[in-house]
């Protein structure tokens, strides 16, 4: 910890006097060899590289990263897998913001990031420096609800449902258990539980985030692709699901009536984006993205769906 906080703050000051902290590259690098992940919902056919390096020993995994993308997914990946620390080399520096803005569009879970570097040192000087990412999250939280989505999803599995049909039954089934939290809507912290998927598992209240999150969580589940996208100048949160070959939205946050008999209405279910204009998007900026950087995304994340509509 204490070496990762001198680095860090080696470089800020760096940065502050006008110098550039040049991180020595090996020219002995090479990034031929490929990892695939098993994963059959995330990234599904997708490789990555591997960096070998006469620093590393064979059983060092350190990734060749090309984009913010590439490593949000790789997280993600690693995440799902139990891998809570990921290192990696890119040819230039990555925009951490940007990864996080990714990753919160994926994660179930609420989770902390921390980013650092490791020195490989000969003789006393530093001839190669990686980065890493450590995720962060309340393990008892992660068993938590992922019990609940096996125990949410477990009578509709071996139904054999069409896509559509299991993704209305989880829309109705969220507005059915859960109300909206109004106190936490107007919480400035935002520190609670209602911010999240467990809001929904466990209290049965949350605001859209936890809506969203939770949402996207039995959604997973059931390998139906979908995405949460996140509105700061909405001050908003909903869903992006692929169904039948394209990618609709759907707002289980609003159509939530909150009645008596928690009837569901469906103005904000699997609708076109030309249906979806009372939703804004934010613009591409710091720590937002875009509609269009959230679609290219999605489809980088789920590159079988580009070739299940060719065969169509």
């Amino acid at each position: 910890m204490l070496k990762k906080m001198l680095v860090t703050l080696l470089i800020g000051i760096l940065l502050f006097s006008g110098c550039t902290y040049q991180r020595p590259i090996s020219a002995n690098i090479t990034h031929s060899r490929t990892w695939s992940s098993d994963s059959a919902y995330y990234g599904k056919g997708i490789t990555f590289e591997l960096v070998d390096s006469e620093f590393f020993d064979a059983s060092k995994q350190v990734f060749w990263i090309h984009s913010e993308e590439e490593l949000a997914l790789l997280l993600t990946i690693q995440f799902d897998k139990g891998v809570r620390v990921v290192e990696y080399m890119s040819e230039n520096p990555l925009d951490a913001e940007r990864v996080i803005s990714y990753l919160v569009s994926l994660f179930v879970h609420d989770f902390e990031y921390y980013d650092g570097l490791f020195e490989y040192s000969d003789g006393g000087v530093v001839k190669l420096v990686s980065d890493y990412v450590q995720l962060e999250s309340i393990e008892p939280d992660i068993v938590y609800v992922e019990n609940e989505i096996d125990e949410w999803t477990k009578n509709i599995k071996d139904e054999d449902l069409e896509p559509q049909i299991e993704a209305k039954y989880f829309h109705d089934l969220i507005i059915k258990e859960v109300r909206y939290d109004e106190t936490a809507g107007k919480d400035d912290n935002r520190e609670t539980d209602a911010y999240s998927a467990i809001g929904v598992f466990e209290d049965r209240l949350a605001v859209c985030n936890g809506y969203s999150q939770a949402y996207m969580g039995l959604l997973k589940e059931m390998e139906i692709p979908a995405i949460l996208i996140s509105s700061n100048v909405d001050d908003h949160a909903w869903n992006m699901v692929y169904i039948a070959n394209e990618w609709k939205y759907v707002d289980t946050t609003w159509d939530d009536l909150d009645d008596k008999i928690e009837r569901p209405i469906y103005d904000y279910f699997l609708k076109s984006e030309d249906e979806f204009t009372d939703h804004i998007f934010d613009k591409s900026g710091y720590m937002t993205l875009s509609q269009t950087e959230y679609m290219e995304f999605a489809n980088f994340v789920f590159p079988q769906l580009q070739s299940s509509s060719t065969n169509q």
